[in-house]
């Protein structure tokens, strides 16, 4: 079954495929077709090199494929020189890697050379070869039989030349003596200087090509043969752009086919497809019962259909002709397993037997349309599917999706584009139904708001169709329910990181129209945030489309994008409150896209209840690299949309009007001077305490988001002087939130201002405790050590503090150090000493420090200090330091003055104006 990478991304990001069988990833074949070593054939012509050297740790001076078509044996000759040029390309230069099918080829190694200062080392050693089945698709549950021929050449070094060369007889006999090949114009491990890519075959015989662009090509006849020859020199390393579609690795390889037209391929294929005479019985009897089941021709099918699909495990034995020739249809009856071409050569039989007319079809999952670039050849398709034709309607029927669910109709395999019928009259590639544009995934998230302080419920249903509900149920069969859980909670938790699960996944099934729907319940206990505590806000996003979107790079590109086949995606978010949360209805739309998409959004809202809708539809499967600066920058441009935020009020609804009432009181008290207030800060923080009062006791607060109110409150009432109120916010906040930094800390200022100075250095001991790199904290501990005269200590965390440049850039640490050292009898100029060379600030407060430091004098400070719209404050500031300076200085009547003046301005919200009132007390009023 072929998903699309987008919604495998979307489904299942976490999962790695699990196969049924499981066996050794690489066995020693003791047993396998051993290998001849033989001079290099006389029909090789050697190589013309060129190119410039290239800066890579390994390049390749030469790759030179030829191919010798003879009348009954095919001979591959592959001729490789690495150059290792840094000890990055050493591993990779020294390991060769031959792989060849030992049913119908054999292995002809002719040297294995080391070259090193102009000297040539053999290094073909047959105890160092190993020859290993490695078995690389037993996951995609698919046998090949494929032998690697692994070795690893000693003592490379940088500089070394390797240089090997080997043969290859042999070709499929399912082609019936036919070339077709596909090779690569590159390698992924390196750029190479030169390369080749030759067919001599017989002049009578007609080789279709198709070659990498930059190729030049060559045709020489002589002695009967025809020599055409591919070359390139300077070939970039081959790397595909992240996302690229497969149809992008065609750039990078040459195709050669001995079919004349799509015709011989399709009669080529119907030989294949031929039903053994020998068929009968089983079949018949099998046949028979269906028919006998079901009433009508529909029925019948379908019923065959879903034995084929469910009853027949998916495993391919493809060794051989079995590569591209199903198992005869009673052989995979009695084995009960097989590949796509033994499911379908089965369906086909079965289908007979009904007389009902059925077709195999080659198709690719890899290149869906691109098919249709290449030379007609069999290596053109990597799958087969039935197409049954009913009663005038086609139905394009895949036996290996055996987690389909439905009838005919939701059973069919639109994904393809193009294919070729293997019909008697069959003449070209057919142009295949799609899909409709039926949404292809939808999401609906119900969210539940019972009381804003509990968050939200969430349920979130979310419908698969079609390809989508097969990876379900493919998911939830091999690796159970929860993991399949697990990975579809990544993309909510990402949103909501509180997201816990409330019940067991539930899967509600729609049989008849394979379609699915996954059910999760969740709680959110913090689906409301609290900004500043101002507005309650929730998060949403239309996560799907983002996903959808969403990419891992916008670096410039090379190769197209690939955005999967077009289809359609909705995601419905939908509000449901208890209580009115909205003033008055909103409605939004928005409509955005290119050429390969296109996104409409909508959002209605009532007083309850709030809807959103986000639909995208892909109109394209690429985007071109021409394309892609336009298309990333649309991307970023709209991304917003797929996110955002809703704010409700913390209020109820009911109570603002009474809120307004009492604002507008309060704001004609505040004209009237009452209370007395000083600063715009103040006045500020008198009117939020009478907001957050309605928020505190409004009901709608979490018991974090009620600290942080109760803690924005505690700070205003600390802001207008009602100290005694704020210790009481604090305390009931800490009960709530015990060891949140940012209230410890707000309780030492408080303590602070009280007067409870131990109280002050133990908040703010647990506030560095709590969050260590506090520096609010540690610089409130210093201003209480500093007021409780305990100098040393003081000190201590001041110069703690210093070691932060922006504490220098502040000014008050280094300030208050130096009043410390002063009052500790200690020199507070060498205090200072080791700052001044810092970043000492331009502005305020850098008067202050140069008074302290002799620089200036007492007049300079009070005249920095009165200008500016902050002159109230500064002069706060100015008036307290210098009266420190005098109370160190023993001169108390001139610092008391000077505590007054500081008090006097009335800035209740400062350091200085808490302080200078706490000396007064202490020295006396």
């Amino acid at each position: 079954m072929k998903t699309t990478l987008r919604l495998l991304l979307l489904l299942l990001p976490a999962f790695a495929s699990q196969a049924a069988e499981t066996a050794p990833t690489a066995s020693s074949a003791a047993d396998a077709p051993g290998y001849t070593v033989e001079p290099t054939p006389a029909w090789v012509l050697p190589a013309v090199r060129g190119g410039a050297t290239p800066d890579a740790p390994m390049y390749y001076r030469l790759v030179d494929d030829q191919l010798r078509v003879g009348k009954a044996q095919l001979e591959r000759y592959v001729h490789v020189l690495r150059v290792v040029r840094d000890a990055a390309g050493l591993s990779t230069a020294a390991q060769i890697q031959i792989q060849f099918e030992p049913d119908f080829q054999h292995l002809v190694l002719h040297r294995i050379d080391i070259l090193r200062n102009g000297q040539r080392y053999n290094r073909i050693d047959r105890k160092r070869i190993q020859l290993l089945q490695r078995e690389t698709q037993l996951e995609q549950r698919m046998y090949d039989g494929r032998i690697t021929a692994s070795i690893v050449v000693d003592d490379v070094r940088v500089g070394d030349e390797l240089e090997y060369d080997y043969s290859l007889r042999g070709d499929n006999p399912v082609f019936e003596g036919r070339l077709v090949d596909v090779d690569y114009a590159g390698s992924p491990y390196g750029p190479v200087m030169s390369l080749r890519y030759r067919v001599l075959a017989p002049a009578e015989r007609s080789i279709a090509f198709r070659s990498a662009p930059g190729m030049s090509r060559s045709d020489k006849l002589q002695d009967g043969l025809r020599d055409t020859q591919f070359t390139q020199n300077d070939v970039p390393q081959l790397q595909l752009d992240g996302g690229a579609a497969m149809d992008q690795l065609l750039k990078h390889q040459i195709w050669t086919s001995e079919f004349a037209d799509w015709r011989e391929v399709a009669a080529w294929g119907r030989a294949q497809f031929a039903e053994p005479k020998a068929s009968g019985t089983t079949l018949d009897a099998l046949a028979q019962s269906f028919r006998r089941g079901n009433a009508t021709p529909e029925a019948q099918l379908l019923a065959a259909l879903r034995f084929v699909q469910q009853d027949i495990r998916y495993f391919g034995t493809e060794v051989g002709t079995g590569t591209h020739r199903p198992s005869a249809p009673e052989k995979v009856l009695a084995q009960r397993f097989g590949d796509c071409k033994d499911k379908v050569a089965l369906l086909l039989a079965l289908a007979r037997r009904l007389d009902l007319d059925a077709t195999p079809l080659l198709v690719s999952q890899s290149l869906h349309r691109h098919v249709s670039e290449l030379p007609p050849s069999p290596l053109a398709f990597d799958h087969v599917i039935a197409r049954v034709d009913l009663k005038g309607k086609s139905y394009y029927l895949d036996g290996t999706r055996n987690y389909q669910t439905g009838g005919l109709d939701s059973r069919q395999a639109l994904s393809f584009e193009r294919g070729l019928l293997l019909g008697a009259d069959s003449q070209e590639l057919l142009l295949l139904p799609v899909a409709d544009r039926q949404t292809s995934i939808t999401v609906s998230d119900r969210f539940r708001v019972q009381r804003f302080a509990d968050g939200a419920q969430l349920e979130s249903r979310i419908r698969y169709r079609g390809d989508g509900a097969e990876a379900v149920r493919a998911a939830m069969a091999s690796n159970g329910s929860e993991r399949v859980e697990q990975a579809l909670n990544q993309s909510y938790v990402r949103v909501y990181p509180s997201l816990k699960s409330s019940a067991p996944l539930r899967i509600e099934e729609s049989p008849g129209d394979n379609e699915l729907t996954v059910v999760q319940q969740f709680v959110i206990p913090e689906f409301w945030s609290f900004p500043d505590q101002k507005l309650l806000r929730a998060d949403f996003s239309y996560w799907m489309l983002a996903d959808l979107l969403r990419l891992t790079s916008t670096q410039s590109r090379k190769d197209s994008y690939y955005l999967g086949a077009p289809a359609s995606f909705e995601q419905r978010i939908s509000v449901d409150f208890a209580e009115d949360a909205f003033a008055k209805p909103h409605t939004e739309r928005f409509d955005d896209g290119d050429s390969h998409f296109a996104l409409h959004i909508e959002l209605n809202s009532s007083a309850r209840h709030a809807e959103f809708l986000g639909q995208l539809r892909f109109l394209n499967d690429e985007v071109q690299p021409g394309e892609w600066n336009a298309y990333t920058s649309k991307l970023s441009k709209l991304w917003p949309q797929l996110g955002w935020s809703s704010n409700v009020s913390a209020i109820p609804l009911e109570q603002l009007p009474k809120l307004m009432t009492e604002l507008q009181s309060a704001a004609r008290d505040l004209d009237r001077g009452t209370p007395k207030l000083s600063t715009k800060l103040q006045r500020e923080a008198y009117i939020e305490t009478l907001v957050l009062g309605w928020k505190i006791k409004g009901g709608r607060l979490s018991p974090a988001q009620l600290a942080q109110a109760l803690h924005a409150r505690g700070v205003d009432y600390d802001n207008i002087g009602r100290y005694q109120d704020a210790a009481e916010d604090f305390k009931a906040a800490l009960k709530l939130t015990p060891n949140a930094p940012e209230i410890l800390e707000s309780s030492a200022v408080n303590a602070t201002a009280l007067g409870e100075l131990p109280r002050a250095v133990v908040f703010s001991s647990r506030a560095i405790n709590a969050s260590p790199g506090n520096l609010g904290a540690l610089s409130t501990r210093a201003q209480a050590l500093y007021l409780m005269r305990d100098y040393p200590a003081a000190q201590a965390d001041l110069r703690d503090l210093l070691k932060d440049s922006a504490q220098q850039r502040r000014g008050y640490p280094l300030i208050l150090l130096a009043l410390a050292a002063r009052n500790a009898g200690d020199d507070p100029q060498k205090a200072m000493q080791p700052y001044l060379d810092g970043e000492l600030p331009k502005d305020w407060p850098r008067p202050l420090i140069d008074y302290l430091r002799g620089a200036s004098d007492e007049d300079s400070v009070l005249r920095a200090a009165g200008q500016g719209e902050q002159g109230q404050a500064q002069l706060c500031e100015a008036y307290f330091y210098l009266g420190e300076r005098y109370l160190a200085e023993g001169k108390t009547e001139r610092a008391r003055d000077y505590l007054r003046k500081s008090q006097s301005q009335g800035v209740m919200e400062y350091f200085e104006h808490i302080a200078s009132g706490q000396e007064l007390r202490r020295i006396g009023m």
